[in-house]
Formats: C-alpha cells, structure tokens, sequence
C-alpha cells in the first residue's frame, strides 16, 4: 500500500473541541455517515445524579452535534448517522435531547 502524502497544510491542524466545530463546517463535510458516541461518564449508573447528565460539561459536545443536526438544512445532512448506546443513556436526558434533534 502506497502511503499517503502529507501535506504542509494537513500538519498544521490542530485538534479542535467539536463545541468549536460550525454548522457550517459540518454542512461543507458532506458526510454521508456520522458515527457518533455521546460519554458514557455522564450516563453510568454508578453515580446519583442521573438527571443531571445533559449538565455534564463532558456532554457539551454531543449536545452542541444536537444542536448542528436541528438547524442543518435537509440536503446537507448526513444519510446514516450510527449513535452507540452506551449504558444508561437510552433513559438519559441527552437521549431525549437527541430524539428531539431528529
């Protein structure tokens, strides 16, 4: 297998919060699949503070990817978008802030 050539350009980017990451940036990805994975930190049952999870500041960038899917146009949305469910989250309040973003 050939290797791919790096480029100036691709060296010099820099890791970006997805909370950074635009509507715009998504619509010019033109992805046709996301695969996604909300923290699991915020959903686990070992703590008590269940409702609090959408709170979390380590859900901030799932709720922000809600957020990008409700005010993306239509034709720039992705066809397939794969979420994991990992444990408690299909009873947590980001579930339901999801669902709502569809």
């Amino acid at each position: 297998k050939k290797k791919k050539k790096r480029t100036k350009a691709h060296l010099s980017q820099k890791p970006v919060a997805i909370e950074k990451l635009s509507k715009q940036y998504f619509e010019e990805m033109k992805a046709i699949v996301w695969m996604m994975s909300p923290p699991c930190q915020p959903h686990t049952r070992q703590h008590d503070n269940q409702t609090e999870d959408i709170n979390d500041p380590r859900s901030k960038s799932f709720i922000h990817i809600c957020d990008v899917i409700k005010s993306m146009e239509f034709h720039a949305l992705p066809k397939i978008i794969m979420l994991e469910n990992v444990i408690g989250f299909e009873n947590s309040n980001s579930c339901k802030y999801w669902r709502r973003s569809l």
